[in-house]
């Protein structure tokens, strides 16, 4: 829910945006005085503790032009937040799942026009549609018809106690951790199936949604998770190792993995609650919807290599691949956006996907049109929430004199 509400906020903001100016505009800062006066503006912004800390990044073709930290990864030890600080940054974890199945596609390992039964070990059926087979297409742009519902809330649960009281923090947030605490983790196929498939102990009817497969937009996080187990199956290979191995390493994404083991533990964020306590850790059954763990550097390189893969390819894939993420993508009912292979595609001319998660907020759009890639980490919620898109917005209004002044 909280994903759906940041999601219309961008999508409204970035449609009033405009497209950046080809020429230069006179007078214009060149880049490290535009970065010098970005830097200032987020620093005013980050002095009024309105929220923990944030991370943000500019990137093109070339790479990541600008990164920096503002505030703090953890409050209470006081320790800096840095553009090399890890985070989890909730579901722009989607995008790897959409670069991994068409490099597994191109791989001939798997298409994504095929029946998903065909590679799963337990069989998952439309309780409303059992004559409509779902396809790992449909999973990839949310048109399986598979809804979340109250039961993806057990697919989350601490790493850490739960210490505050009940008075100390929000009531809708300590109820959020309350339940997390109350759950335990499963491994990613005991949790599908669980869901998925009778008699499954978190399965329901409303799991599913009244439409059938490939007819209609419904996002779904528990899709997300099942497209990235289809790959696990298919390829012989977990998803954490294919992504490393297929995505972070080639890309040089030297900081970034599914699991707190996989990333240095001195890098890591603290999440915070809207009032400044600490949150305690947390993680996903379904973590390939969006558990990833990265900072604004490591996900700047990824942002960029895309960028400039859709133009002349990369080791990750060639352009026909990154050209195969936004090919034939679907309309969101009541939205100015349409879906790919889990890349969002705005009709203002921006690409990318953001992520809302307990204590993260996070944000990854490409300006098609220009090149620039804009992200921004926030490693906490606010109780002034209009501060996300203060920030974004410099990010994006910096990124354009940038972009005009070179």
């Amino acid at each position: 829910m909280f994903r759906s509400v940041l999601l219309c906020f961008f999508v409204l903001f970035l449609g009033t945006s405009g497209r950046a100016q080809k020429e230069r505009t006179p007078g214009m800062p060149r880049p490290a005085a535009a970065f010098d006066s970005l830097n200032r503006e987020l620093q005013v912004i980050a002095d009024r503790n309105d929220i923990a800390g944030f991370g943000v990044a500019l990137v093109t073709a070339e790479g990541v032009v600008f990164e920096s930290g503002y505030g703090y990864a953890d409050v209470v030890e006081k320790r800096a937040y840095t553009s090399r600080t890890v985070q989890n940054i909730g579901s722009i974890s989607k995008t790897f799942i959409g670069v991994a199945l068409v490099q597994a596609e191109r791989a001939g390992l798997l298409s994504l026009d095929d029946p998903i039964n065909k590679y799963l070990p337990f069989r998952v059926v439309h309780p409303r549609h059992p004559g409509v087979p779902i396809l790992l297409r449909h999973l990839a742009n949310h048109t399986a018809g598979i809804h979340d519902g109250k039961m993806y809330n057990k697919a989350y649960s601490l790493l850490t106690p739960l210490t505050v009281a009940t008075n100390q923090v929000p009531a809708r947030e300590y109820r959020e951790m309350r339940k997390m605490a109350g759950n335990e983790f499963m491994p990613l196929e005991a949790f599908l199936k669980a869901f998925l498939t009778p008699p499954g102990k978190f399965y329901r009817r409303q799991n599913f949604t009244k439409e059938a497969p490939g007819t209609v937009y419904r996002y779904s996080n528990v899709g997300a998770a099942l497209a990235a187990h289809v790959l696990e199956v298919a390829t012989g290979q977990s998803f954490p190792e294919w992504t490393k191995q297929h995505i972070f390493t080639p890309l040089e994404m030297g900081n970034t993995g599914w699991f707190a083991e996989d990333v240095t533990p001195e890098s890591r964020a603290v999440h915070h609650f809207s009032n400044g306590m600490p949150m305690p850790d947390y993680v996903l059954s379904t973590y390939p919807d969006g558990g990833l763990l990265t900072s604004v550097h490591d996900l700047g390189q990824f942002c960029a290599q895309v960028i400039a893969g859709r133009a002349v390819g990369n080791a990750a894939l060639p352009a026909e691949g990154y050209a195969r993420l936004f090919r034939d993508p679907v309309r969101v009912p009541g939205e100015e956006q349409t879906y790919g292979i889990f890349w969002e595609q705005l009709d203002s001319g921006f690409y990318g996907h953001t992520g809302g998660d307990p204590g993260i907020v996070t944000i990854m759009y490409v300006n098609a049109e220009s090149g620039v890639g804009h992200l921004v980490f926030f490693n906490g919620h606010t109780k002034r929430p209009e501060m996300y898109m203060e920030v974004f917005r410099q990010v994006l209004k910096w990124g354009k004199r940038w972009i005009t002044s070179g």
